[in-house]
């Protein structure tokens, strides 16, 4: 098993802090909540019918009085999975601001997430609470609807694996030219205190992707073996930090024994693990403008 990270509180760093107009301020710093009842239904067919797909059993779990339990239970030969279904969108105030003042601004962390963490805890407990056996393969499944669903995914698996950007391809002149690796667990990764979780399942346009939990590498395997992976044809994966690494196309932080808070005292010991100079995170930012022109055609 790994030891988890000390979790830290992790901003974001500007160069430069620059206000908006006034008549941005409303979507630049935009709330998240769930989706509508008729949506988050919608997902959970759509999750039902990938599951059947594959040849799965479904059925729904009885709720309970006293906590809250996972969604679905799903068998197939002596597969036996519960799965807790979720779905998580931005709440419309970029289009609102379009609308009502004809310019909107919308930033999106694709980082370690304060809100996003909490949420995945929850659903973690959730699944805590249903009632299974040993064997029995744990999961979220979250579909990320929207606008903004692809970096809302993106914000997911960052958060889950604590994952920043690393450019790794410097030129002579100390430019970097566009390549770049995940670096995981160098910020606080959700995925360390999820303990009921074996995987989340991050879909979008119908496109769905696997993120294994590395608290149990024997857990891992079992989930990764499963029929699941029929589901992820076409456009999906498994996401696994640890292969990654050993494929040269990542890099991990899961054994840095100083203060996680020090940035710099972080990269340094990057820097000596993997030998790359210089060796910056980069905590990204989606952002989005849009502006109404008025004019014939609509």
């Amino acid at each position: 098993r790994i030891r988890s990270p000390r979790p830290v509180n992790v901003g974001v760093r500007h160069t430069k802090d620059v206000t908006p107009p006034e008549s941005l301020n409303m979507a630049s710093k935009p709330r998240r909540k769930s989706a509508t009842a008729d949506e988050t239904m919608a997902v959970q067919e759509l999750v039902e019918g990938n599951l059947r797909s594959v040849g799965y059993n479904v059925a729904r779990i009885p709720p309970s009085k006293n906590a809250r339990r996972a969604d679905l239970l799903a068998t197939r030969e002596t597969e036996r999975l519960i799965v807790e279904v979720t779905s998580k969108r931005d709440d419309g105030e970029y289009d609102r601001a379009l609308q009502s003042a004809g310019l909107a601004l919308h930033t999106l962390v694709i980082a370690q997430h304060g809100a996003t963490t909490k949420a995945l805890r929850g659903k973690n407990a959730q699944i805590r609470s249903t009632p299974q056996s040993a064997e029995t393969v744990r999961l979220i499944w979250l579909e990320a609807v929207g606008p903004f669903r692809e970096s809302i995914a993106q914000q997911i698996e960052a958060t889950f694996y604590g994952r920043v950007s690393v450019p790794v391809n410097w030129s002579a002149s100390g430019t970097v030219e566009t390549k770049h690796k995940y670096c995981y667990f160098f910020d606080h990764a959700a995925c360390f205190s999820m303990g009921s979780v074996d995987a989340i399942l991050v879909g979008y346009d119908g496109k769905t992707r696997m993120l294994l939990n590395p608290r149990d590498e024997a857990r891992a395997l079992a989930t990764r073996e499963t029929h699941l992976a029929q589901i992820l044809n076409g456009g999906g994966a498994f996401v696994s930090p640890f292969d990654e690494e050993k494929a040269g196309a990542a890099f991990l932080a899961h054994d840095f024994p100083g203060d996680r808070r020090d940035d710099r005292a972080l990269e340094d010991f990057m820097e000596r693990k993997y030998s790359v100079r210089p060796f910056l995170a980069l905590r990204m930012n989606m952002m989005t403008a849009g502006a109404v022109i008025p004019g014939k055609q609509p």
